[in-house]
């Protein structure tokens, strides 16, 4: 990972472990929040894409802070576990949203 700028436009250092920071502070082990930037690598989307995913529930996210405008994190085994279930539902000649509502 090189040095970057979240999204609220506060640089912050290169290869920072969020997961160890959440753990640190009493969050959850193991778990690994990704940023909008690593989400969008990880599923190959675009921001466009990936922010209105979020919005309209089709993807698992999660806001940070107590306000609805709080930086919005994934959580890479969500994202994972969402790609998996797609992959398993879908078949020949369906769209991803009919195997989404198959796979429940």
């Amino acid at each position: 990972m090189n040095a970057s700028t979240p999204d609220n436009g506060t640089p912050h250092a290169a290869g920072v472990d969020i997961a160890r920071v959440v753990a640190g502070a009493g969050g959850m082990p193991g778990v690994r929040l990704l940023t909008a930037t690593q989400a969008i690598k990880l599923l190959n989307v675009s921001r466009t894409w990936l922010y209105a995913a979020a919005r309209d529930g089709r993807i698992p996210s999660i806001r940070l802070g107590a306000t609805t405008d709080g930086p919005l994190r994934f959580v890479e085994a969500d994202l994972l576990d969402h790609i998996e279930r797609a992959r398993r539902a879908w078949c020949p000649g369906s769209t991803s949203a009919s195997a989404l509502r198959r796979a429940g």
